[in-house]
């Protein structure tokens, strides 16, 4: 079994409009003020053994173009409900393609919005924030030497700093009157940002205080998931926290799922 991802590039723009063969710029051209969107298609399945493909992403891009983009552009003027828009956005698609795991769609570059197509009630609301924070890695009850051994540069006694990212996963009934993106930035704020940006993890938190962990990504990530899951309730009827994933650089990063 093997899951390919395949992003489309679509417009919306007043009055409609069609043609355009630019698909890496997105689909139809941008003739009037519009909105640019992504759409990411998961689709699951065995290799075809002759052509080597689980699916030809031409028919993904049709699908997409052809049958999900109605339902999304429902949504954005208004006539359905966002998460609704995307639930039906992926069931029509699902019928072309049978292999069909997921659809995303992407309202910007640091949210988007996730419809699997196994559990039709619900989307994943994915939205990213940053924070800056300096941390050091050391454990207490090894040697200075197995210490410096462990984690090299990260163990200097000052610390270091990073720009750190983060993204909780929040899953939220399909059929929302609209997505609580408002209420899960106040509670990230509230929560997260406030408490840890621009501290020294080491010093200046508990959770990763001398009697905390260590701040390694993974614990930042789990640690971040725990204080926050508490409050995600309250962002939105059926609302629950289901992962959090936190980058420490843009090559590094570790999500928490329990």
């Amino acid at each position: 079994m093997t899951r390919l991802s395949r992003i489309v590039r679509l417009t919306i723009q007043p009055g409609g409009a069609g043609g355009g063969q630019n698909g890496f710029g997105g689909r139809p051209p941008m003739n009037l003020p519009g909105a640019f969107f992504e759409v990411e298609a998961v689709v699951a399945g065995p290799h075809d053994p002759p052509t080597g493909y689980v699916i030809d992403i031409k028919r993904v891009d049709e699908g997409v173009q052809r049958h999900a983009r109605q339902h999304l552009e429902r949504a954005y003027a208004g006539g359905v409900r966002p998460g609704a828009g995307l639930r039906d956005a992926a069931a029509s698609l699902v019928r072309v393609l049978p292999g069909l795991e997921s659809l995303s769609w992407h309202l910007s570059p640091f949210l988007r919005v996730e419809a699997d197509v196994k559990t039709p009630q619900t989307v994943i609301v994915r939205q990213r924030f940053d924070f800056a924070a300096s941390h050091r890695l050391h454990v207490d009850s090894l040697s200075a030497e197995e210490n410096r051994r462990l984690f090299g540069k990260c163990n200097y006694e000052s610390g270091h700093g990073h720009n750190y990212r983060f993204e909780p996963a929040v899953r939220v009934p399909a059929d929302l009157a609209a997505l609580p993106v408002a209420a899960i930035e106040e509670v990230c704020e509230r929560i997260i940002i406030a408490r840890f940006d621009h501290r020294h993890l080491n010093v200046d938190t508990e959770e990763f205080g001398p009697r905390g962990v260590n701040p390694t990504v993974e614990n930042i990530a789990r640690v971040f998931y725990d204080i926050l899951k508490p409050h995600v309730a309250a962002v939105a009827s059926g609302a629950e926290l289901i992962a959090m994933t936190v980058w420490e650089t843009d090559r590094t990063s570790a999500e928490y799922r329990p």
